[in-house]
């Protein structure tokens, strides 16, 4: 899809057809800071892009048993199935397996992630779309556990339905991803709209299924692009 393409929109103010919002994660509801794979990337100078690492880091199934990163069985929910996780990975990037290879690699992901910021807006926006009765949901591509910023900033509770990508083992675009939050939330796809700052992940992933995309363009990259937001509380002019 190209960034430029001037598509119409049905969406208008006051549009009662829309019954939930599906947003994404990170560089939506957070300010976008939170990208491991280019560390990865970086430390293990690869000759690959940031999809292709995302692809094992985002999109490896995280199973509810397995082994801690230095590959001893354990019981701790907090290494729930790391060492099999951290497998797909090292395998997939054809990296060493060694235990200062793993050590590293969950070292990246813990800097990584204190990087991340909630953005200021989301609190007020959820609260308010659910004061009136719009059901919501994430649709994310996220590498574990550690990932999951809702929950650990109170606000998941909001949320009618998550699909995480480690709990399906698939990546958006993939149209299940978007599937599963439809079929979670018990809403048609005329009834729904995907926030989302990635046009082929967010925005063409959704309309592929027949749910409409709005871009979010905090910077005003695309002015041209009719189906977009620039700030998350935009949102209630669409419904």
């Amino acid at each position: 899809m190209a960034c430029n393409d001037k598509v119409g929109s049905k969406f208008s103010k006051g549009n009662s057809m829309i019954k939930a919002v599906i947003f994404d994660l990170f560089g939506t509801l957070t300010k976008g800071f939170a990208y491991p794979e280019l560390d990865i990337i970086k430390e293990y100078n690869l000759n690959v892009d940031e999809l292709a690492v995302e692809k094992f880091t985002c999109g490896t199934k995280f199973e509810d048993v397995g082994y801690n990163y230095v590959g001893k069985i354990i019981h701790s929910i907090r290494f729930k199935s790391m060492g099999s996780y951290l497998s797909s990975i090292i395998n997939g990037l054809n990296l060493e397996d060694t235990k200062d290879t793993r050590e590293k690699i969950v070292s990246i992901f813990e800097k990584d992630v204190k990087k991340e910021r909630i953005a200021e807006s989301v609190p007020k926006v959820l609260i308010d779309l659910k004061s009136r009765g719009i059901k919501l949901a994430i649709v994310s591509n996220i590498p574990y556990p550690l990932y999951d910023l809702p929950k650990k900033h109170d606000f998941k509770k909001y949320f009618d339905a998550v699909v995480y990508s480690y709990e399906e083992g698939m990546l958006k675009p993939n149209p299940k991803m978007f599937e599963f939050a439809l079929s979670r939330l018990g809403v048609k796809k005329d009834e729904v709209i995907m926030v989302g700052d990635n046009f082929k992940a967010d925005i063409q992933g959704a309309e592929n299924v027949g749910i409409k995309g709005i871009l979010l363009d905090r910077n005003n990259k695309h002015p041209d692009y009719r189906n977009r937001i620039t700030n998350l509380t935009e949102i209630k002019d669409l419904l």
